[in-house]
């Protein structure tokens, strides 16, 4: 699905402090695993075995590139991470390019600016069809539908620090914030969910059914995981 230079993967150690970083395919799957959910559960994040748990990495793709988490459209550039520890207690693992960042600059829907939702921990409920693929709500760990989110008022495809104390300072929030089809094949087609190309969503609905809840753990990429 995803081809990955090996020049850029290592050997991951403990996550905390560090950025996060994509570790070898070379390596056990349960290292690899490990080292996700360790970025998972510092931030808070609850893994539990038997449920599937999605990572999101906002500012670095599969390969290790990173970009200004700051950017708010643009192509499948995040890195999209499901972890699932199955009833044998086989661990699944995979690594999706997507996008956690809007796909436009601006929307009717949208008058006050095109959303981003913040780093956090959040769940799922199922949404039923969205761009004719089953798709997934986020609400909050208390089941809230209005999600904390930062908003691009200005319109320019980039939330600014100013936005983003905008933002906090007057508790702005988003609603209907899914992780659906991106309908495009090279940027996803969104004013604030999160989006993974067809073939990938696809393939993530393969892997989990078309109805099953999931946690999701959000984090900037380019900040150190908490010790």
């Amino acid at each position: 699905m995803i081809n990955v230079s090996s020049c850029f993967w290592f050997k991951p150690q403990s996550p905390r402090g560090a950025r996060p970083e994509i570790p070898s395919r070379d390596l056990p799957v349960e290292d690899r695993f490990a080292y996700y959910q360790g970025i998972l559960e510092s931030n808070h994040g609850v893994f539990e075995p038997g449920t599937p748990a999605l990572l999101g990495l906002r500012g670095l793709d599969p390969n290790n590139q990173r970009h200004d988490s700051a950017q708010n459209i643009g192509p499948y550039n995040d890195t999209l991470v499901l972890l699932h520890r199955q009833a044998d207690g086989t661990p699944l693992l995979k690594e999706f390019l997507g996008s956690t960042h809007a796909g436009q600059k601006s929307s009717n829907l949208s008058p006050n600016g095109v959303a981003q939702l913040r780093p956090g921990n959040y769940q799922t409920i199922d949404h039923g069809n969205h761009n004719d693929m089953p798709s997934w709500h986020f609400v909050t760990m208390g089941g809230e539908d209005t999600v904390p989110a930062w908003r691009d008022v200005n319109k320019d495809g980039y939330i600014s620090s100013k936005e983003k104390e905008k933002a906090e300072r007057e508790g702005c929030t988003a609603t209907a914030i899914l992780l659906h089809n991106g309908v495009n094949d090279d940027h996803g087609r969104s004013i604030g969910c999160q989006t993974l190309p067809p073939r990938s969503m696809q393939e993530f609905i393969d892997t989990i059914g078309e109805h099953t809840p999931f946690k999701y753990t959000l984090v900037d990429a380019n900040q150190p995981t908490p010790r």
